[in-house]
Protein backbone atom coordinates (compact mmCIF):
# COMPACT_ATOMS: atom_id res chain seq x y z
CA UNK A 1 0.00 0.00 0.00
CA UNK A 2 1.21 3.33 -1.00
CA UNK A 3 2.17 5.61 1.77
CA UNK A 4 0.26 8.51 2.39
CA UNK A 5 1.97 11.69 2.50
CA UNK A 6 -0.06 15.27 3.36
CA UNK A 7 1.79 18.91 2.39
CA UNK A 8 -0.92 20.15 3.10
CA UNK A 9 -3.58 20.98 5.46
CA UNK A 10 -5.41 23.81 6.00
CA UNK A 11 -7.18 24.14 8.93
CA UNK A 12 -6.81 28.14 8.80
CA UNK A 13 -10.04 27.81 5.95
CA UNK A 14 -12.29 26.11 8.97
CA UNK A 15 -15.10 28.15 8.64
CA UNK A 16 -18.85 27.53 9.24
CA UNK A 17 -20.92 28.16 6.12
CA UNK A 18 -24.57 27.82 5.02
CA UNK A 19 -26.05 26.03 2.15
CA UNK A 20 -29.44 26.80 0.98
CA UNK A 21 -31.24 24.35 3.17
CA UNK A 22 -29.39 25.84 6.06
CA UNK A 23 -27.00 23.04 6.52
CA UNK A 24 -24.23 23.71 8.30
CA UNK A 25 -20.56 22.61 7.78
CA UNK A 26 -16.81 23.30 8.40
CA UNK A 27 -14.53 24.03 5.14
CA UNK A 28 -11.48 21.71 5.03
CA UNK A 29 -8.81 21.61 2.35
CA UNK A 30 -5.75 19.16 2.32
CA UNK A 31 -3.32 18.10 -0.55
CA UNK A 32 -2.57 14.15 -0.71
CA UNK A 33 0.52 12.88 -2.45
CA UNK A 34 1.54 9.20 -2.81
CA UNK A 35 4.76 8.17 -3.54
CA UNK A 36 5.56 11.80 -4.65
CA UNK A 37 2.93 12.01 -6.76
CA UNK A 38 -0.38 14.01 -6.77
CA UNK A 39 -3.61 11.64 -5.79
CA UNK A 40 -5.84 12.24 -8.52
CA UNK A 41 -8.76 9.26 -8.26
CA UNK A 42 -11.85 9.55 -5.77
CA UNK A 43 -10.91 8.62 -2.31
CA UNK A 44 -13.04 7.87 0.79
CA UNK A 45 -12.51 10.19 3.72
CA UNK A 46 -13.73 9.83 7.34
CA UNK A 47 -13.25 12.58 9.82
CA UNK A 48 -14.59 12.60 13.40
CA UNK A 49 -15.06 15.47 15.87
CA UNK A 50 -13.68 14.83 19.33
CA UNK A 51 -14.69 16.38 22.57
CA UNK A 52 -11.49 17.79 24.87
CA UNK A 53 -10.18 14.49 23.86
CA UNK A 54 -12.23 12.08 25.82
CA UNK A 55 -14.26 10.72 23.17
CA UNK A 56 -15.86 10.89 19.69
CA UNK A 57 -19.50 12.51 19.51
CA UNK A 58 -19.49 12.82 15.23
CA UNK A 59 -18.15 10.65 12.35
CA UNK A 60 -18.62 11.04 9.17
CA UNK A 61 -17.66 9.38 5.81
CA UNK A 62 -17.70 11.19 2.80
CA UNK A 63 -15.49 10.67 -0.93
CA UNK A 64 -13.87 13.10 -2.72
CA UNK A 65 -12.56 13.90 -6.19
CA UNK A 66 -8.57 15.68 -5.90
CA UNK A 67 -8.19 18.52 -8.83
CA UNK A 68 -5.02 17.45 -10.65
CA UNK A 69 -2.93 18.49 -8.54
CA UNK A 70 -4.19 16.28 -5.47
CA UNK A 71 -6.26 19.11 -3.79
CA UNK A 72 -9.35 18.17 -1.96
CA UNK A 73 -12.10 20.08 -0.25
CA UNK A 74 -14.30 18.37 2.48
CA UNK A 75 -17.14 19.76 3.87
CA UNK A 76 -17.59 18.21 7.50
CA UNK A 77 -20.79 17.91 8.74
CA UNK A 78 -22.28 17.16 4.86
CA UNK A 79 -20.93 13.17 4.32
CA UNK A 80 -23.13 10.32 5.53
CA UNK A 81 -22.73 10.14 9.23
CA UNK A 82 -21.27 6.52 10.88
CA UNK A 83 -21.11 6.94 14.69
CA UNK A 84 -23.97 6.76 17.43
CA UNK A 85 -23.21 10.20 18.23
CA UNK A 86 -25.04 13.51 17.72
CA UNK A 87 -25.88 14.55 14.63
CA UNK A 88 -23.22 17.68 13.17
CA UNK A 89 -26.54 19.87 13.35
CA UNK A 90 -26.48 18.92 17.47
CA UNK A 91 -22.77 19.37 18.57
CA UNK A 92 -22.53 21.52 21.50
CA UNK A 93 -19.89 23.25 20.93
CA UNK A 94 -19.80 25.48 24.57
CA UNK A 95 -19.18 22.19 26.18
CA UNK A 96 -14.96 22.65 25.99
CA UNK A 97 -12.50 22.03 23.39
CA UNK A 98 -12.69 20.07 20.27
CA UNK A 99 -10.18 18.45 17.83
CA UNK A 100 -11.02 17.36 14.25
CA UNK A 101 -9.12 13.89 13.04
CA UNK A 102 -8.82 13.02 9.53
CA UNK A 103 -8.53 10.04 8.22
CA UNK A 104 -8.14 8.72 4.11
CA UNK A 105 -8.69 5.71 2.48
CA UNK A 106 -6.89 5.91 -0.87
CA UNK A 107 -7.52 2.50 -2.35
CA UNK A 108 -11.42 2.49 -1.22
CA UNK A 109 -11.00 -0.46 0.47
CA UNK A 110 -11.85 0.85 4.12
CA UNK A 111 -8.02 0.84 5.41
CA UNK A 112 -8.21 4.57 6.77
CA UNK A 113 -4.85 5.75 7.09
CA UNK A 114 -4.34 9.11 9.89
CA UNK A 115 -3.52 11.97 8.27
CA UNK A 116 -3.68 13.74 11.53
CA UNK A 117 -5.86 15.09 14.21
CA UNK A 118 -5.67 19.09 14.94
CA UNK A 119 -7.17 21.22 18.01
CA UNK A 120 -10.17 23.61 16.40
CA UNK A 121 -8.44 26.95 17.14
CA UNK A 122 -11.71 28.11 18.01
CA UNK A 123 -15.52 27.04 18.13
CA UNK A 124 -17.17 27.76 15.10
CA UNK A 125 -19.51 30.74 16.45
CA UNK A 126 -22.15 30.72 13.65
CA UNK A 127 -22.78 26.58 15.45
CA UNK A 128 -22.35 28.00 19.21
CA UNK A 129 -24.56 31.14 18.73
CA UNK A 130 -27.73 28.68 16.94
CA UNK A 131 -27.09 26.41 20.41
CA UNK A 132 -27.19 29.54 22.78
CA UNK A 133 -30.61 30.36 24.91
CA UNK A 134 -30.29 33.77 23.00
CA UNK A 135 -30.28 37.06 25.18
CA UNK A 136 -32.58 38.21 28.16
CA UNK A 137 -32.87 41.50 29.03
CA UNK A 138 -32.97 41.60 33.01
CA UNK A 139 -32.09 44.18 35.70
CA UNK A 140 -29.18 44.11 38.45
CA UNK A 141 -31.26 42.07 41.04
CA UNK A 142 -32.58 39.87 38.61
CA UNK A 143 -28.93 38.66 37.31
CA UNK A 144 -27.93 38.50 41.10
CA UNK A 145 -31.41 35.98 41.52
CA UNK A 146 -29.93 33.76 38.56
CA UNK A 147 -28.47 30.15 38.86
CA UNK A 148 -26.54 31.01 35.63
CA UNK A 149 -24.77 28.05 33.17
CA UNK A 150 -21.81 28.51 31.01
CA UNK A 151 -22.38 30.20 27.91
CA UNK A 152 -25.63 32.00 29.58
CA UNK A 153 -26.02 35.51 27.83
CA UNK A 154 -28.29 38.45 29.76
CA UNK A 155 -28.03 42.24 28.84
CA UNK A 156 -27.98 44.23 32.04
CA UNK A 157 -30.78 46.90 31.92
CA UNK A 158 -29.25 48.97 34.59
CA UNK A 159 -25.74 49.19 33.15
CA UNK A 160 -26.22 49.31 29.70
CA UNK A 161 -23.64 45.78 28.98
CA UNK A 162 -24.26 42.57 27.75
CA UNK A 163 -22.91 39.87 29.98
CA UNK A 164 -21.61 35.87 29.37
CA UNK A 165 -21.26 33.99 31.90
CA UNK A 166 -18.13 31.59 31.59
CA UNK A 167 -18.75 29.17 34.08
CA UNK A 168 -16.90 30.67 36.71
CA UNK A 169 -17.97 34.83 36.81
CA UNK A 170 -19.75 36.91 34.34
CA UNK A 171 -17.72 38.99 31.94
CA UNK A 172 -18.94 42.22 30.48
CA UNK A 173 -19.31 43.91 27.07
CA UNK A 174 -19.98 47.33 27.23
CA UNK A 175 -22.65 47.91 24.57
CA UNK A 176 -23.30 51.71 24.66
Amino acid sequence: MKKLVLLFWVTALMGVASLAQQNEYIYYQALLRSDGAAVTSDVNVRVSIILNDTGTVYTETQTVTPTSYGKVEVFIGSGTKTSDGVDFAEIDWSKGSYSVKVEFDLNKDGNYTVSGTTALASVPEALYAKKSRGVTALSDAEIQALTPTAGQMVFNTDASVLMIYDGTVWRTVNVK
